[in-house]
């Protein structure tokens, strides 16, 4: 099948997804088309062949993404993007079929082609299951379902990346838990003497906590590579070795960090960002599962009671197993009932344009006499 994958621009989470899902693809005979923008176009653009939505990326102030912002940026981008541009490119390219990962042009132009939708996401749990929402959270909860229906009202098939089960009442909805990238898969995790700290937008208040402890620190989002007391800064070609031999890691909430965090059996201390719902949802689920805690702020109190429990918290890990085939496996059954459903539309349109052919027996007896005549 020709599959155009729509991936969301926003981080490195959802492409890190694609990467693999398309390769998956790939792999089993597919030709994948990506539509995506922002840093997912230039990463993902090495490796396949990609359209440029130019989609906007959300608006961050002070540490806070602003939903304000984000909205009047989106619909400004709405107006100058070059969507008949994009359309000629994806109808050229004749797809049977569509996937979106968060992204609206992979969505709205499968409805327009008429062809089947498969959503994958971790969003998809705000828009498509029953889920507890934490207090003082509405705003923000109700705002990640809006940019989930957004993205994709309607789909045919919905892979809900989760890291746990909820009750939904959608139909043709499969939960998978978080897709570990290949070299994750690859280490070898061992219990190192240092935490790892992540900070995708460096916060000076929680270097100087960290420096009030005896506990060594590897910091990664500064790129550089010097030493400061127990800081150890390092520049990111260093992330993977330091994230197999850590014994625990720092870093805000995101989905896939957390979900590679779990898989390498690493205790996490969740610093979700700001007017990030997911984020905070994400920490509240660390916390409750007592995999490792969460903070708003980064005080010394509760570094050193995160410290302590460390143990307790690898423990806990351990019972949380993380099936790293069971996408393929989902995907799998998707298309082949797809491909089923092809198969069935194209007989009962045979079947329907024979119904409609009207019966001339006066014809063939006609056409026998010619026959005879002429022999």
């Amino acid at each position: 099948m020709k599959i155009v994958y729509g991936v969301c621009g926003e981080g490195f989470g959802h492409s890190s997804h694609a990467i693999l899902v398309a390769k998956y693809l790939e792999k089993k005979g597919h030709t994948v088309l990506i539509a995506t923008y922002g840093r997912a176009y230039n990463l993902l653009k090495k490796n396949f062949k990609v359209i440029e939505t130019n989609w906007p990326e959300l608006v961050y102030k002070e540490g806070r993404m602003s939903k304000k912002e984000s909205i009047k940026i989106m619909g400004k981008k709405i107006i100058k993007n070059k969507f008949i541009k994009i359309l000629r490119k994806i109808i050229k390219f004749k797809p049977d079929l569509f996937i979106s990962d968060l992204e609206i042009y992979s969505s709205f132009i499968s409805y327009l082609l008429k062809k089947p939708l498969i959503t994958i996401s971790n969003q998809n749990r705000f828009a498509h299951c029953k889920i507890s929402k934490p207090a003082k959270k509405e705003k923000g909860y109700l705002f990640m379902k809006t940019i989930s229906y957004f993205h994709a009202p309607k789909s045919n098939y919905k892979i809900i990346l989760s890291l746990k089960k909820y009750k939904t009442k959608r139909k043709n909805s499969y939960f998978a838990p978080p897709i570990i990238r290949k070299e994750i898969q690859k280490l070898k995790p061992k219990q190192g003497k240092k935490i790892l700290v992540y900070l995708s937008r460096p916060k000076k208040q929680i270097l100087n906590t960290l420096k009030k402890t005896n506990q060594k620190f590897v910091v990664f989002g500064y790129n550089k590579n010097i030493k400061q007391k127990n800081l150890e800064f390092k520049t990111k070609d260093k992330f993977l070795k330091e994230f197999e031999k850590c014994k625990a890691i720092i870093s805000t909430s995101g989905f896939t960090s957390i979900g590679e965090a779990l898989y390498l059996n690493k205790p996490y201390l969740a610093l979700p960002l700001k007017g990030q719902f997911e984020q905070a949802f994400n920490a509240i689920f660390i916390e409750k599962k007592k995999f490792g805690i969460y903070v708003k702020e980064l005080k010394k109190q509760d570094l050193e009671e995160f410290i302590k429990n460390i143990p307790e918290y690898r423990k806990n890990i351990k019972k949380y197993n993380i099936d790293t085939e069971k996408i393929y496996k989902i995907l799998n059954k998707i298309l082949r009932k797809i491909e089923i459903e092809k198969k069935e539309r194209k007989q009962n349109k045979i079947i329907k344009n024979q119904s409609q052919i009207i019966p001339m027996p006066w014809a063939h007896s006609t056409i026998e006499l010619w026959t005879k005549y002429i022999d």
